[in-house]
């Protein structure tokens, strides 16, 4: 079963779907959060439901734990990414051309290691950049800077190989879904999201193939002014996982307490902390 909540406040959402989880101590339960919700959501569960040893409070890196297991654990820090960055950038020097002296400035790599991450989890690989880069004729810097980016990434994943950064230990999530014998057994709630990146909705897909159930809540824009603060297309594109996974689903519509202005207020200080803390 997949089941959506649409409301106009994550707060109110994540209320109504934590109200859908049994209190009674039976069946196995996972909440999916960002990593800065963890604890709060944890002491919430204790306090409204009691016993939660059968309730579990992730997030999508530490779901990665649970079901890749030594895989996940291996993973690389973002300090070893840095450092696999530099090596690589060392040996493409010669075939850059905006960024060649900028990869000998101190502290490049950690914003250039941003920037691929960025690109990385929207879905981005370098044959893109390389396209990208090949129609920008008469587009000076920007064509050059495309082109080294393309260079980057490609040397980067070449170095990887066959270790673990964080998008991989994703994509390598999403790919194991489907082997696990818990995941059938398991009810996902998935709470306190304004969006997710391109391998999120991997891991969601295969959720929604697998799973017992999947709850998943979303902000639903309510008028053209809140369209600003709120992604439009979140609705459809969790309609579409659950269309490509070939699963029915509802959604629950969440009145919520708050006026315009305190909607408004929320999603301002919720950009503030996605601005404040890395995206995990």
């Amino acid at each position: 079963m997949v089941r959506f909540y649409a409301g106009n406040t994550l707060e109110s959402i994540a209320a109504r779907i934590l109200n859908a989880i049994p209190k009674d101590g039976t069946g196995r339960h996972v909440i999916l959060v960002p990593d800065r919700f963890t604890l709060a959501v944890e002491e919430r569960i204790a306090r409204e439901v009691g016993a939660t040893i059968n309730i579990d409070v992730l997030t999508f890196a530490r779901l990665s734990e649970r079901y890749l297991g030594p895989v996940a654990r291996q993973c690389l820090t973002p300090e070893g990414c840095t450092m696999l960055l530099t090596k690589a950038m060392y040996h493409a020097r010669d075939r850059l051309t905006y960024y060649r002296r900028a990869c000998e400035v101190e502290g490049f790599a950690n914003e250039m290691y941003s920037s691929l991450v960025a690109m990385r989890a929207s879905g981005i690989n370098p044959e893109d950049l390389y396209r990208a880069g090949a129609r920008m004729t008469g587009h000076g810097r920007t064509k050059d800077k495309t082109e080294d980016l393309a260079i980057i990434m490609e040397a980067y994943l070449h170095e990887l190989g066959s270790e673990v950064d964080p998008t991989t230990r994703l994509e390598r999530l999403a790919e194991a879904i489907p082997h696990s014998a818990d995941i059938a057994d398991t009810d996902f709630y998935v709470i306190y999201f304004y969006c997710f990146n391109p391998v999120q909705y991997r891991v969601l897909k295969a959720l929604m193939c697998y799973a017992h159930s999947v709850h998943v809540g979303y902000v639903e824009p309510s008028s053209e002014a809140d369209r600003r603060f709120f992604p439009k297309d979140l609705r459809d594109k969790l309609l579409r996982c659950a269309g490509e996974a070939s699963v029915m689903c509802d959604t629950v519509v969440v009145p919520s307490p708050l006026n315009d202005t305190q909607r408004r207020i929320e999603s301002m200080l919720f950009d503030y902390a996605d601005a404040a803390v890395s995206a995990d």
